[in-house]
């Protein structure tokens, strides 16, 4: 959620509101991953085709999950549903391409896998930052908005 915000006003939202609400999508963005046993968000080796699934399935059922909820809106509720979803088109949960993901959901899946890709993990070492930012400049406009990377980079290297 932290990260969310400093990206938030890094590419110019300034509202409070929104702010509050691109934070409070980010704490709830994972919420799926309840439904998938711990063996497997756990697990050291690669998964099978049939644990992918299960992940693959987080977002839609966070989403089914939280979509009865009069307390969230549109841009939240896209957070958790297209978080990732890459901008190219090759993401989960159904593919879709830049044009159609949330702003938020794309700024989210920028800050996501910075801190999921520096962090440690049951299968592997943390990466560092720097590692991870050249990652993020390496696909941005494939898996992550450029414009958002791009930003993200500048906000994650102000002195």
């Amino acid at each position: 959620a932290s990260y969310s915000i400093i990206l938030a006003r890094e590419i110019g939202i300034s509202d409070v509101d929104d702010l509050r609400k691109i934070a409070v999508g980010a704490l709830l963005h994972d919420v799926g991953k309840r439904f998938i046993p711990p063996a497997i968000l756990n697990k050291v080796d690669r998964v099978t085709p049939e644990e992918r699934e299960a992940i693959e399935a987080h977002p839609t059922r966070g989403y089914a999950e939280l979509c009865s909820s009069n307390e969230l809106d549109f841009g939240q509720l896209m957070m958790v549903y297209q978080h990732h979803e890459r901008v190219d088109g090759t993401g989960y949960p159904v593919r879709v391409a830049q044009p159609e993901i949330h702003a938020w959901a794309r700024l989210l899946s920028v800050v996501n896998a910075f801190d999921a890709l520096t962090a440690r993990r049951p299968n592997r070492h943390p990466a560092s930052p720097d590692s991870v930012l050249a990652y993020q400049r390496q696909h941005a406009g494939t898996r992550f908005d450029g414009d958002f990377v791009e930003c993200w980079i500048s906000a994650m290297t102000k002195a």
